[in-house]
């Protein structure tokens, strides 16, 4: 065999080694790639998942089911257009968080209503001063205005603002002095009334 012909004989050889790994290669990589179908499904994962990261922060969109229960990421209004309403609970991303977020606007409309609601009932009802009522005697019934008071010596009760006509009595006992007193209650003070009781037939101390 000339050196020509073994030249050519190894030219030959080397061609078909890079045929034969230029096959391998193409084996491999057809055996590395997934069919169809998978491929497909692999496709729409990723696409759901990275559609998710886009709108997920996004205030304006929301997660939605559509009939053919594909996921799309909609407007409060196309929602809406939809349904005909926009349930928040049932179409955002995380019902947690929403929930969290019902619950939050629902305790701060309640504070709205209470904080309301007290404001008029505070405008409703009479300013309040409270009266120190206290006697020699203990357990003497008070009476304010007329009629008891359901309280008996010592007292503090809480009265209306302005002129109040106070008695305490006991059986037994007689006032000494004025027997009724008239006091002003004045708003968010203390004010004092304070009666002494003698024994009935007691001498009076001059």
């Amino acid at each position: 065999m000339s050196q020509y012909s073994e030249e050519e004989l190894r030219k030959q050889i080397r061609e078909e080694l890079a045929a034969e790994a230029a096959r391998a290669k193409e084996r491999r990589q057809i055996a590395s790639t997934p069919p169809r179908d998978e491929a497909e499904t692999m496709r729409r994962r990723i696409l759901e998942e990275e559609r998710r990261r886009f709108f997920q922060d996004s205030a304006e969109h929301f997660e939605y089911i559509n009939e053919n229960g594909d996921v799309e990421w909609l407007t409060r209004e196309e929602i809406t257009a939809r349904e005909g309403y926009f349930d928040y609970e049932e179409h955002v991303e995380d019902p947690l968080a929403g929930r969290r977020r019902f619950l939050i606007w629902m305790s701060v409309g309640v504070f709205v209503m209470l904080s309301a609601a007290w404001g008029v009932v505070s405008w409703v009802l009479p300013a309040t001063g409270q009266l120190s009522v206290v006697c020699n005697v203990p357990a003497a019934t008070i009476l304010v205005d007329g009629q008891e008071s359901g309280y008996t010596t010592d007292a503090i009760l809480e009265l209306p603002i302005g002129e109040h006509l106070v008695e305490v009595r006991a059986w037994g006992y007689h006032v000494s002095g004025d027997p009724v007193r008239v006091v002003t209650v004045q708003e968010d003070q203390l004010s004092l009334s304070e009666f002494r009781l003698e024994a009935v037939g007691q001498a009076t101390e001059p």
